[in-house]
């Protein structure tokens, strides 16, 4: 609201962050009371109630009739499913699963549900293309605006998904995978397959009985990094200050260093 109150000249770009959910789940009151106990659904609740003051704000100011707004979450929460608390190691669906909203009455139709498989990296050219602004070239993303609009489904195709945080913290075996259709597979030293509409929990690993499938998503993985992956990416990582380091670590988002290997 601060930052509105500056008046930035139309058009604007305002992105929030908005920590919660997240551990430690330790909702502000009365949320923390209402969910005594279930924390993390009080955090749910909190974050709710501060997405509908800012929508409440740009409704208020006028601007909410020319504001597109985009809600999103950039992972999900493990309670156990698989032997993980929170996230960052694993990649299971209770992570990799995400919430994703687009408003804009204006430009879209209310109640959509686009079919399709979606990944994060198709919202920067999605509003691109509502946006009419041009997309540079090389976007790995694909633009699911008209699925929006109400016309075709999202075409579908594999999506990448990984997690270096084994890796880069505990010097674990890097875990990358990819997820075609029905089908999920995930690369490591004893590798995995799912097939998430018989099995959405992910219990039974077919990696033995479907194998041939398993080792032709496995190809695909490969290509696809083979395609996309800088020879050194830790060259390409860009070099932080001191106080970009303490922002990251109040945050949250800085361990304490790493193991070597």
């Amino acid at each position: 609201r601060r930052w509105l109150d500056g008046s930035p000249p139309p058009p604007f770009f305002c992105w929030v962050h908005l920590y919660d959910p997240h551990a430690p789940y330790e909702p502000p009151a009365p949320f923390s009371e209402r969910f005594a106990g279930d924390p993390y659904r009080g955090e749910i609740a909190y974050t709710d109630e501060i997405v509908g003051r800012l929508l409440a704000e740009l409704e208020r100011r006028g601007l909410a009739r020319d504001t597109l707004v985009v809600a999103a979450g950039d992972h999900g929460e493990g309670f156990g499913e698989h032997g993980e608390s929170g996230h960052g190691i694993f990649c299971y669906e209770e992570s990799l699963r995400v919430p994703l909203i687009l408003h804009q009455p204006r430009l879209l139709a209310g109640g959509r549900v686009v079919q399709g498989q979606l990944g994060l990296v198709d919202i920067m050219p999605t509003l691109l293309e509502l946006l009419r602004l041009p997309a540079p070239a090389g976007m790995q993303g694909r633009s699911f605006a008209a699925s929006l609009r109400g016309g075709r489904d999202h075409e579908s195709r594999a999506l990448y998904f990984e997690s270096l945080y084994g890796l880069e913290e505990m010097g674990w075996a890097p875990l990358a995978g990819i997820l075609s259709g029905r089908l999920k597979y995930i690369a490591l030293p004893r590798p995995e397959l799912y097939d998430l509409q018989a099995d959405p929990a992910e219990k039974e690993n077919l990696f033995l009985k479907r194998n041939a499938q398993a080792k032709a998503l496995a190809r695909e993985l490969d290509a696809y990094l083979e395609g996309t992956v800088a020879r050194d990416a830790a060259a390409l990582r860009p070099r932080q200050s001191r106080a970009d380091q303490e922002r990251l670590r109040a945050l949250g988002y800085l361990a304490s260093g790493g193991a070597a290997r």
